[in-house]
């Protein structure tokens, strides 16, 4: 980026979780509602109204999102009225293999909740987005970049399909112990089949190294131009980091993600 002629380094652009986005992506026009980090757990309409990303001013109605959180207890067939199944066994497969363990299936307990769950604990970066027609959710993935890296405090311990005590440990409480995962757990069968098509496909190598490379090829001038600017790390750095990243991914494809001693 240049800012009055002068360089003032290398940038990523980050796509906002908008209406602009959802009208670009969903098919049936992308006009229904978006709610940013709302969990089904709650009984109050207020709730989600409140997290509502779109369509505020509009009096929103959000009875699909309560039917939601009444057809969980019923099971998955109950469900596929509100979810498409493949569609969000995809996400958790991607969102395992690739161990984003700072998204929806870290279940945090605090005093003040965690995203706009408000009642001491939930589970924040992450939007739902409702059809206009039909109340179908999907969720969609934000505020990634913890991912491939496992920071220890993000680490969601035990691991999300294992049974736990539900009581607060530390920071989190276990994902299994949400009523919703619980439903994802009982689909593992097809949840396992995504995870292998992700890594036979997309994550494979063959696919993955050429993007690298071809990404590697567009900055790397950038990058050593940019070396030092505003706190930009050197060329070596970055390179060594490249490196680091395809060890990292080559670890996760062998792995199925799980990249941490139990």
């Amino acid at each position: 980026m240049l800012i009055n002629g002068q360089l003032a380094g290398l940038f990523a652009l980050v796509e906002q979780i908008d209406g602009r986005f959802t009208r670009s992506r969903f098919t049936e026009g992308g006009k229904g509602n978006l709610y940013k980090e709302i969990w089904p757990l709650h009984d109050d309409p207020e709730t989600y109204i409140n997290a509502l990303h779109t369509n505020e001013d509009e009096d929103p109605n959000v009875d699909a999102f309560l039917a939601f959180k009444d057809a969980i207890p019923l099971g998955s067939d109950a469900l596929s009225r509100f979810i498409h199944w493949d569609t969000l066994l995809t996400f958790l497969a991607v969102d395992r293999v690739i161990v984003n363990d700072d998204g929806p299936l870290h279940f945090w307990c605090a005093a003040g909740g965690q995203g706009n769950n408000p009642d001491g604990e939930g589970n924040h970066n992450y939007y739902w987005y409702e059809s206009a027609a039909g109340g179908h959710f999907t969720l969609i993935p934000w505020d990634m970049d913890s991912s491939f890296v496992g920071h220890e405090y993000l680490v969601i311990r035990p691991e999300w399909r294992e049974p736990a005590e539900c009581t607060c440990t530390g920071t989190l409480v276990p994902a299994s112990c949400d009523p919703l995962v619980q439903q994802f757990i009982g689909l593992n069968d097809r949840f396992e089949a995504h995870v292998d098509s992700f890594i036979e496909g997309p994550f494979a190598a063959s696919n993955v190294e050429p993007l690298l490379n071809t990404w590697e090829a567009q900055i790397s001038d950038a990058v050593a131009e940019s070396a030092g600017i505003e706190s930009a790390p050197s060329f070596e750095a970055w390179q060594a980091s490249l490196a680091d990243l395809r060890a990292i991914v080559a670890t996760l494809r062998s792995n199925r993600g799980y990249p941490y001693d139990e």
